[in-house]
C-alpha cells in the first residue's frame, strides 16, 4: 500500500509541474484525456454500477456546454460558474428524466437513452435564434490553457473520489444490489427508483461539467 501511494502522489505531482514542461500539443493532449477518464467514470457510476447501460450520456455533456456557452456569451459569466451552472442544469435534467426513462430495461432504456440525445442535437440545431444552430457559437479566446488544464485535472479526481466513495459505501451496495437482481432489492426493502435516479443525477453532473470546460477551451462549440 506504501508503494502505491507513493506510485500515486508521484503521478499527481508530474500531472501538476507537466502543463509548465511539456509543449502545448501535449499539455492539450493531456487535458483532454482528463476529459474522456471523467465522461468514462461519470457514465460507469449508472452504467456500471446499476447496469443501467446509457447511449446517451452525450445528450448531458452537451447540455453543459450549450449551457456554459449561452452564460458566457449572453450574460458574461465567467466561464467557471458557467460549467457550474451546465453541470447543474444537467444532473437537474437528469431527475424527472430518471424518473421517466428508468422504468425501462435493457435495451429499451439504451435506446431511449440514444433517442433522447439525437432529439436534443435536433433542438439545438432548429433553435437558431438561441444557439445558433449549425453554425456553431464562437466563445472569446481564452489566452492560456493552464486553467482549463487544472478545472479538467481538478473534475477527473473528484469524479474519481466520488467513484471510490460509493463503491465502498452502502449506497454503491444497494446499486450492485440492484443491478445483480432488482425484483429481489425491492423485496428487501430497497427503494430501488430512488437509487437509480440518484446514481443517473451523479452522472449526469460530470459530463455537463466538463462540457462547459470543453466549449471553453475549444472557444467554439456546436451540435
Amino acid at each position: 500500500m506504501n508503494r502505491a501511494r507513493w506510485v500515486g502522489l508521484g503521478l499527481v505531482a508530474a500531472l501538476v509541474v507537466a502543463p509548465f514542461v511539456l509543449p502545448a500539443y501535449r499539455t492539450t493532449f493531456l487535458l483532454f484525456t482528463f476529459m474522456y477518464i471523467t465522461l468514462a467514470s461519470s457514465w460507469n457510476i449508472v452504467s456500471g454500477y446499476t447496469g443501467y447501460v446509457s447511449f446517451g450520456h452525450a445528450a448531458f455533456f452537451g447540455v453543459g456546454a450549450y449551457t456554459a456557452a449561452l452564460l458566457i456569451l449572453r450574460v458574461g459569466v465567467h466561464w467557471l460558474p458557467a460549467s457550474l451552472a451546465g453541470a447543474a442544469l444537467a444532473a437537474a435534467f437528469a431527475i424527472p428524466l430518471g424518473y421517466i426513462l428508468l422504468r425501462l430495461r435493457g435495451p429499451y432504456f439504451a435506446i431511449s437513452m440514444l433517442g433522447l440525445s439525437a432529439a436534443l442535437e435536433l433542438i439545438v440545431l432548429s433553435w437558431t435564434p438561441l444557439t445558433r444552430g449549425g453554425a456553431g457559437m464562437n466563445l472569446p479566446p481564452h489566452q492560456s490553457m493552464l486553467e482549463i488544464y487544472f478545472a479538467m485535472g481538478t473534475a477527473m479526481t473528484a469524479v474519481i473520489f466520488l467513484s471510490h466513495k460509493i463503491i465502498t459505501s452502502k449506497f454503491g451496495l444497494r446499486l450492485v444490489a440492484l443491478r445483480e437482481d432488482e425484483i429481489a432489492s425491492e423485496s428487501l426493502g430497497i427503494n430501488t427508483t430512488a437509487h437509480k435516479v440518484a446514481a443517473f443525477a451523479l452522472s449526469a453532473f460530470f459530463p455537463g461539467l466538463v462540457g462547459g470546460f470543453y466549449a471553453w477551451s475549444l472557444s467554439y462549440i456546436d451540435p
